[in-house]
């Protein structure tokens, strides 16, 4: 794989980036402080960008690589703030890329 312009190499799959949520010691889908952590897909219809130089979409939550175009993300923000914070971070449209929940097997919980 090929470097990007600033020399860095492609994200590995499952590489995480961003900042990490600090979790409840008895759920680990919720913060320290009691709120819910959302567990989001964000897919990129026609590949998706690298997300390694967009501090606010950084700072707001744990975004793992899952592929050529999606990516895992476990944020306090809700699905539709983190869809309007894609948009204005990557300068996307709406059709361009979709936000879902993620649903947990019952049985690796």
């Amino acid at each position: 794989m090929e470097k990007d312009i600033w020399g860095r190499e492609p994200m590995k799959l499952y590489e995480k980036v961003g900042k990490e949520i600090s979790r409840s010691s008895s759920n680990p889908m919720l913060s320290e402080e009691g709120q819910m952590i959302q567990d989001l897909f964000v897919l990129f219809y026609k590949g998706k960008p690298d997300i390694r130089g967009k501090g606010e979409l950084l700072y707001e939550g744990e975004w793992i690589n899952y592929g050529s175009k999606l990516y895992r993300v476990n944020t306090l923000l809700t699905l539709n703030k983190l869809k309007e914070l894609v948009i204005k971070e990557l300068n996307v449209r709406e059709k361009d890329f979709l936000v879902s929940g993620v649903k947990a097997d019952p049985r690796i919980l």
